[in-house]
């Protein structure tokens, strides 16, 4: 029994388990650590060159492990650090559009690490996550997902299966070390160790500080956070619960990035989470930011005797520079898919297709702003409104609104 076990076990695990999530949380990491190394090079003098604020080891300082990694320790190489920073950025760009991934996160990852290893006082908790993670991410983009020569193909999905389960313990032990650290302190379980951490000014918010003043909200806060950082490693594994864990601890450290001013450690954490995705849920974001950034043709059905919508289709084309928004007749549609929605739902609500798709209603306006570049900023907030169903609300009450004009095919709903 156990044999049979233990071979149904390797044949599962000779198969990458999370190709969609590994892809997705790759994207999420190198995006973190491009916006990071672009916020410190405006600061490039003081961390990295010959005459930065930040005493460093020599070379010969170093241990055989952060001698890999320790390029710019070298005096030779002192100036060359900029190079780094534009390898870094450029490679970290390529594994997101998922040019030769392993490759340019090796490069990526060696580039962030020899950076790091100059400005060792100002990395945080964060960074030293980031740090195991950027090690782990080229082992699990040698799965044959990514990599598609045909050598040891079985032998390196178990290779990332084995290193994604360890990715995902990694971020629970932070949790694990974290919450019983606090357990084991003198503040935390009295509950008034955030009455001290945001009196701190470097540190602080005012008003946030302000709040923490009264008992109630201070002592809850306290605990709410030792419980969720104890918790987490224990709950975060239940498939009902996870999402839920992966919500509280995102506003969590958002709460850190914004209210103590920890950009670099809230978000690192934040993208960490990632690596829980199932790889439906990673498959499903995946698609949303390709149809994000490169979205497809997209059909719309106008009243073709309604002067406001054939003036508002007029202010598409002057926008719609890619022809990603194609135009048709709601009436007397030239489309299939618009032919085959009954004639009263087509022309009192407006629709809209693409391949893989249809959409109406306020769907169709936020379709239509994610094809037009200037406008694509204002995309999330659309994004959010489609998301909530309020979108739908205010589309309802625009249709109806006194400012449209009639035509004459009478009021068009549209």
């Amino acid at each position: 029994f156990m044999k049979e076990q233990l071979n149904q076990m390797i044949k599962k695990w000779s198969k990458t388990s999370h190709p969609s999530t590994i892809r997705l949380f790759a994207v999420i990491i190198n995006l973190w650590m491009i916006c990071n190394f672009l916020i410190l090079s405006q600061a490039h003098s003081h961390f990295w060159s010959s005459k930065a604020y930040i005493a460093t080891k020599t070379f010969e300082q170093l241990s055989f492990f952060e001698k890999i990694f320790g390029l710019l320790h070298l005096t030779s190489f002192e100036g060359w650090y900029p190079f780094l920073i534009i390898a870094q950025v450029l490679s970290s760009l390529l594994v997101i559009l998922n040019f030769k991934p392993f490759l340019f996160q090796l490069i990526a990852s060696w580039c962030m690490l020899s950076l790091d290893s100059k400005t060792p006082v100002i990395l945080d908790g964060g960074n030293n996550l980031m740090h195991l993670l950027a090690i782990y991410l080229p082992l699990l983009l040698l799965a044959p997902e990514f990599m598609k020569f045909r050598w040891l193909q079985k032998e390196r999905a178990f290779l990332a299966n084995g290193v994604f389960l360890i990715a995902r313990l990694q971020v629970v032990l932070v949790y694990a070390c974290a919450g019983f650290s606090k357990v084991q302190g003198e503040l935390w379980p009295k509950g008034v160790a955030l009455y001290y951490t945001m009196g701190v000014q470097e540190y602080g918010h005012p008003l946030i500080a302000q709040l923490m003043s009264y008992s109630l909200p201070l002592v809850l806060a306290s605990y709410a956070t030792v419980f969720f950082q104890v918790s987490f490693p224990f709950l975060v594994w239940n498939r009902f619960l996870r999402p839920f864990y992966l919500a509280m601890g995102t506003l969590f450290h958002l709460g850190i990035a914004f209210g103590m001013g920890l950009m670099s450690f809230g978000f690192a954490m934040c993208s960490s989470y990632f690596i829980f995705y199932t790889n439906q849920k990673a498959q499903s974001v995946l698609q949303k930011l390709k149809t994000f950034f490169s979205p497809s043709k997209i059909t719309i059905g106008f009243d073709e005797n309604c002067l406001a919508c054939q003036r508002f289709a007029r202010c598409i084309r002057f926008f719609d520079w890619q022809k990603k928004v194609v135009f048709d007749k709601a009436h007397n549609p030239l489309s299939k898919k618009l032919q085959s929605i009954p004639y009263k739902e087509r022309t009192t609500k407006i629709y809209a297709h693409t391949k893989e798709k249809n959409y109406s209603g306020f769907s169709v306006l936020f379709q239509i702003i994610l094809r037009l570049p200037l406008l694509k900023l204002v995309a999330p907030i659309f994004f959010i409104f489609d998301l909530s169903g309020l979108g739908n609300l205010f589309y309802n009450k625009l249709i109806k609104s006194s400012w449209r004009k009639k035509c004459s095919g009478g009021l068009c709903e549209l």
